[in-house]
């Protein structure tokens, strides 16, 4: 599968072809990397971009972490008081 997005820099990102359970290495690891992070930082889940890329939670996981990503709390978004209406 070959996918193809923008980087934080407006210049095309293309994730090479990977095969499933082909272990990346090298400059598709590099660019796989890339590509995750990019998606992650314009707010995507790890679970949708698990789904967009075909590859394992962990492998998505671990190129974040690699990538020095910061990740967010599991879950749904915590509210701050200042988010409802004053009559609730």
């Amino acid at each position: 599968m070959t996918v193809r997005t923008e980087s934080p820099d407006d210049t095309p990102l293309v994730l090479p072809e990977i095969r499933r359970g082909q272990r990346l290495t090298g400059e598709k690891a590099a660019i796989f990397r890339e590509y995750v992070a990019a998606k992650y930082e314009a707010g995507l889940t790890i679970e949708a971009i698990v789904a967009l890329t075909e590859r394992s939670y962990g492998a998505v996981r671990d190129a974040l972490v690699t990538a020095g990503v910061e990740l967010r709390p599991r879950g749904r978004r915590v509210s701050s008081p200042g988010d409802h209406c004053a009559d609730q």
